[in-house]
């Protein structure tokens, strides 16, 4: 388990994994991957040290809702944006 900067680059590697699942295919395990990316978009500090934008993780998670309105976990994820 990484922690802090040295996490960043196991991070990036995450989002470039969840990027390209969704262009393979987005509702794939019911959207899920926006789900993950979208709590990645959250969760990592924004630049200079790393790509965290929360308008952006807003709207992964909202594409995510759309592909399975009922998922619990995109709501929780949801529950934290306005």
């Amino acid at each position: 388990m990484e922690g802090g900067l040295r996490a960043l680059s196991e991070v990036k590697k995450a989002k470039q994994e969840f990027e390209h699942a969704i262009e393979i295919n987005p509702s794939v395990m019911n959207g899920s991957a926006y789900t993950s990316l979208g709590s990645l978009y959250y969760q990592v500090p924004a630049w200079p040290f790393g790509f965290g934008d929360d308008k952006k993780a807003q709207q992964l998670l909202e594409k995510g809702l759309k592909i399975d309105p009922e998922g619990n976990r995109l709501k929780f994820f949801l529950w934290r944006f306005p």
